[in-house]
């Protein structure tokens, strides 16, 4: 069984379970308002939903029951967890990160970082990237020790951050630079720098990790990983875009545009068509198998289930504002 598990913050504080074979809800967990992001434990069995001001929530997937609450600090925004499942780190504002231990549920310690207000942290390898984004700088955690190994300079708002080779090169978003920078995760210096003429949002790598789709509010820039080149732009409108995600087979990107999904044929680089989902739609996430794709649209309420086969709407799943997700296999 796959469950979809949908955080509905901002003034809600639950999380609606999801059967993704059947599209019924199966159990909604009371948490904390205003709840915002998840991350979810490479066995399954945990699920880890943050809340600014009431801390983590640790969710037993079986029994659809809150089994901790681990205060981390006012105003947590972003939380990761390690590819092997050991530790939990929190971003908390202006200028440190918790470290959660998840065989005992407890905060095991507290690293200093740069100082922002605006955090996003992202776990690969054995290395944790903390995004700065008030003083246009990254900062990097060594897993092992828990510590601050590097802080590198990467520009003007640095927002967004994907990763290649087991974390060998990281892409750097920054907004008002506006730019993109590739930096090497053993050295930390930045090896390319891509220029782009509108402010950037989000960054996604293909599977294969040759080509990544650049947003802004207009465009989508096709970047060629091998030679850090832009090589294309699609024009696709004038709505904001969210983050592009490819399918797990990396043959499709779907992306989130007002009350629309537009669909688009990666090989190609082109058009498919788009589809109409609910209004607000705040993200767009693959299923596993690839077979579908869950929308969330917070002003209806609701998450539309799209084939991802014939790309058409199969299920609309009412929820209650949903604002994240992520998918857990039993």
């Amino acid at each position: 069984m796959v469950l979809a598990y949908v955080v509905n913050g901002l003034g809600v504080g639950t999380v609606t379970a999801i059967d993704t074979k059947t599209h019924s809800v199966i159990s909604t967990v009371n948490v904390a308002v205003n709840s915002s992001a998840i991350a979810i434990a490479p066995d399954g069995k945990l699920a880890y939903v943050l809340a600014p001001n009431s801390g983590v929530f640790v969710i037993d997937t079986k029994t659809s029951r809150v089994i901790a609450n681990i205060i981390t600090g006012i105003n947590s925004t972003d939380i990761t967890i390690t590819p092997d499942g050991e530790f939990i780190y929190v971003t908390n504002p202006p200028a440190s990160v918790c470290v959660i231990d998840t065989k005992t549920q407890t905060i095991i310690g507290k690293v200093t970082v740069s100082n922002s207000n605006r955090k996003g942290i992202f776990a690969i390898g054995k290395r944790v990237y903390v995004l700065n984004s008030e003083d246009g700088t990254v900062s990097v955690l060594d897993t092992k020790t828990h510590r601050l190994i590097a802080t590198i300079t990467t520009g003007i708002v640095p927002i967004d951050i994907k990763f290649t080779d087991g974390g060998k090169l990281a892409y750097v978003l920054n907004r008002d630079s506006p730019n993109l920078v590739v930096v090497n995760g053993e050295t930390f210096s930045i090896i390319a720098t891509v220029i782009l003429s509108e402010r950037p949002r989000f960054i996604d790598i293909t599977p294969n990790e040759k080509t990544a789709y650049v947003t802004d509010f207009n465009n989508i820039f096709v970047l060629d990983t091998k030679t850090n080149v832009i090589t294309g732009t699609l024009q696709i409108g004038n709505s904001p875009f969210d983050r592009p995600v490819f399918s797990p087979d990396g043959k499709l990107a779907y992306i989130t545009n007002g009350n629309a999904v537009t669909v688009i044929d990666v090989k190609t680089h082109s058009l498919i068509t788009t589809v109409q989902v609910g209004n607000g739609s705040r993200f767009v996430e693959f299923t596993p198998d690839g077979k579908l794709a869950y929308v969330g649209n917070a002003a209806e309420e609701t998450v539309s289930v799209i084939d991802v086969k014939t790309h058409s709407i199969i299920a609309t799943v009412p929820v209650a504002n949903p604002i994240s997700i992520a998918f857990i296999s039993q």
